[in-house]
């Protein structure tokens, strides 16, 4: 299962269309979320609990705006998706991120 911030989300499985990867997709709304004061971000975390009992947490940051501020949205390069190459250390749980490359 994926958890944003302790709450469980809906998750799609779409590993079908990749070679040697995982992919899934989930939507997740920041409507409640309240505006980060300047210079100041929000850490969210992302986990996904993978069936072996193997966990994978994500610590993003994320800059949050009122929902009418609507001039940040055309700032900076649009993020499509991140791509994490993990590692499974012995003994352990929890995946390691060994490389994150972000298009």
């Amino acid at each position: 299962g994926v958890s944003v911030q302790g709450v469980g989300v809906s998750v799609t499985d779409s590993s079908q269309d990749e070679n040697d990867a995982s992919k899934y997709l989930f939507s997740w709304s920041a409507v409640k979320v309240e505006a980060n004061k300047k210079k100041k971000r929000t850490k969210v975390q992302l986990m996904l609990q993978f069936q072996g009992g193997l966990s994978l947490i994500l610590p993003l940051q994320a800059k949050f705006y009122k929902m009418e501020d609507t001039q940040h949205l055309t700032w900076g390069n649009p993020l499509h998706q991140i791509d994490y190459d993990c590692l499974i250390k012995s003994s352990t749980t929890y995946l390691d991120i060994v490389k994150e490359t972000f298009r």
